[in-house]
């Protein structure tokens, strides 16, 4: 770069004082620039683009304003996820339903073998916690169901919460016994320990 300076001033002293000749070094060394990209006379630091970072406050405050939306659209979701279960165990119930009635129209048996529409009375052994079994007479029989027609109800067989749908031939509802299906609800409390979220329907009696 020095020889560059040096040749410069030698050429300059040897040119004519014509004022469309004259020029100085930094218009020099901007020529040059402009055909190799280097410029010597510029501060080498690297180039910024127009892109302003975030800085920490703006962050914090994004964040913030995610969590709160977090905070209310979390509880919303599970909310109507509950739903949406509640709502599928009343199907899967009222499917089961027309599936023991055709049973009975076909066999004149509930599942389990007793007779369709007679009214238990309160006892025990009159609950069925488990009904795809060929003893249930709902997706198979064990030879039991005279004139058997299924398969009636092919599952599932267990509720959103994971617990065995089920048959009680002595639910009691305020006091009057009936034969009911359905779920243990959220909650999943079991068997002889009914309560406020169990999912039902109500099988009539003759």
């Amino acid at each position: 770069m020095i020889g560059l300076i040096f040749a410069f001033s030698h050429l300059k002293t040897h040119l004519p004082l014509r004022k469309k000749y004259q020029f100085d070094l930094i218009t020099y060394l901007d020529v040059i620039g402009s055909r190799t990209g280097f410029h010597p006379d510029r501060k080498m630091r690297p180039t910024l683009n127009n892109n302003r970072a975030f800085t920490l406050i703006e962050l914090m405050i994004a964040i913030a304003i995610i969590g709160i939306l977090a905070a209310i659209a979390i509880p919303n979701f599970i909310q109507y996820r509950e739903k949406g279960k509640i709502a599928k165990a009343h199907a899967d119930s009222k499917e089961i339903y027309t599936a023991i009635m055709a049973l009975a129209v076909d066999t004149n048996l509930w599942p389990g073998g007793s007779e369709a529409g007679v009214q238990k009375a309160q006892g025990s052994g009159n609950e069925h916690e488990v009904l795809s079994t060929a003893a249930m007479g709902l997706a198979d029989t064990d030879g039991s169901y005279p004139n058997w027609q299924g398969p009636y109800y092919k599952g599932p067989f267990t509720d959103p919460w994971g617990n065995n749908y089920w048959l009680d031939e002595d639910y009691e509802i305020d006091g009057t016994t009936v034969t009911a299906i359905g779920s243990y609800g959220p909650n999943g409390e079991g068997l002889n320990d009914y309560d406020d979220d169990d999912i039902l329907v109500i099988i009539p009696a003759n």
